[in-house]
């Protein structure tokens, strides 16, 4: 087999690009996975210097630079485990993940067991930002044992390690298996086939019939089409999406739902257009409608926000029992949101129940604030005034 020579002039370029994407987009995950997979491929003399050091500054990276998202990953991972615990055997089910685990951060915080940095850190996560764990916490038993075989195959057919022929190829595949460790990549469709073109055409030009039969270059070609094709699409269904938001929120309920409809009619409304066509919905008197849209969300999604409106739905229906039970829940689910505990106390006022309404404006006060506004300020002043009419 013949050997290839790395040109330097591809790897020059292969850094400078890959400085210039951290730089903008401040991308980790996949800066990391292209130093480490450059380095574990690459033949050299000093192959464990260099894989070393790149190791030393991918925790420099993770613990040193943006050192809240990656504590805010820790606490991501530690949900996560507790919910492979959970259904270590079946799983959670697969692409159930992001209805799971924000119900499981909701009984994290419920035992008060966390610490003041964790109740920062809490958000309306959907992903493990480990696709493999996740994609293992969905599956089980099963998903650790195709995990393991996969991995088993590429060792045996030596895909990683012989670095004799498609070079970049190869790193470029790597890199995606290490960034899917700490993000969620495989997400996008486009990712996950240009990862299976990538592996065929290194294991199909292998072969001595494959000049005769195809032309990988016409692969690729057609993988890149569709990607574009999609991403397109993609940016035409979120502009959308986007101008009912910014209509929504500017007061234009009417018109924000008739573009939200027709995402509708056309199955392109994710959760969160259903999230906003529901909350338009209310704000124009059809709160029936809301209510039955909100429940059926939130059988299938999670979100502190989602249970928040479902509140709101409930005490326009004045059933304070309901509406108090999904703000408990919405709070412990994200727990330094000060609406929906201004709206807990707001109920427990209506209901005439002095002390929890006391309970509720104390916790609002000693609440640590991440990022203060105009509203938050108000809403301590008023839990502050409930207080001094005890």
């Amino acid at each position: 087999m013949r050997k290839i020579i790395i040109d330097n002039k591809w790897t020059f370029i292969f850094f400078v690009v890959n400085i210039l994407v951290f730089s903008v987009f401040g991308n980790r995950s996949i800066f990391v996975g292209s130093i480490l997979s450059y380095f574990i491929i690459k033949r050299s003399k000093h192959k464990i210097f260099w894989l070393s050091l790149a190791i030393i500054c991918t925790v420099g990276l993770t613990f040193f630079m943006k050192e809240d998202s990656s504590l805010g990953r820790i606490l991501v991972y530690k949900i996560s485990f507790s919910i492979f615990m959970n259904n270590w055997l079946y799983g959670c089910g697969l692409g159930e993940f992001g209805r799971v685990y924000l119900q499981e951060q909701a009984k994290y915080f419920s035992l008060n067991s966390f610490d003041l940095k964790e109740l920062l850190l809490a958000d309306n996560t959907i992903y493990a930002f480990n696709d493999w764990f996740q994609f293992i916490c969905e599956t089980g038993v099963l998903g650790i044992i195709s995990v393991s075989l996969f991995c088993y195959s590429l060792y045996c057919m030596h895909f990683i390690f012989d670095n004799t022929r498609f070079f970049w190829h190869k790193v470029i595949f790597l890199a995606i298996l290490i960034s899917a460790f700490f993000t969620h990549i495989f997400e996008n469709q486009f990712i996950v086939l240009f990862l299976l073109t990538i592996f065929f055409s290194v294991i199909y030009n292998d072969t001595s019939f494959s000049k005769r039969l195809l032309n990988v270059r016409f692969l690729f070609a057609a993988v890149l089409i569709w990607g574009l094709s999609k991403e397109i699409e993609s940016f035409y269904l979120n502009s959308q999406l986007k101008e009912a938001i910014d209509l929504s929120n500017s007061g234009q309920f009417y018109r924000s739902n008739l573009l939200l409809d027709n995402l509708r009619k056309n199955n392109n409304c994710n959760y969160e257009c259903l999230f906003f066509y529901s909350r338009n919905s209310a704000k124009i008197g059809e709160v029936d409608n809301a209510l039955k849209i909100m429940i059926n969300l939130t059988k299938h999604t999670s979100s502190s926000l989602y249970y928040s409106l479902l509140a709101d739905l409930y005490i326009e229906k004045d059933n304070l029992i309901e509406a108090e039970r999904n703000l408990i829940h919405a709070i412990h689910m994200v727990p330094n949101r000060f609406e929906e505990r201004h709206k807990l106390l707001e109920i427990y006022q209506r209901k005439k129940d002095i002390n929890q309404a006391n309970k509720v404006a104390m916790a609002i006060i000693n609440l640590p604030v991440k990022v203060n506004s105009a509203r938050i300020e108000f809403i301590k002043k008023y839990s502050n005034q409930i207080l001094k009419k005890k």
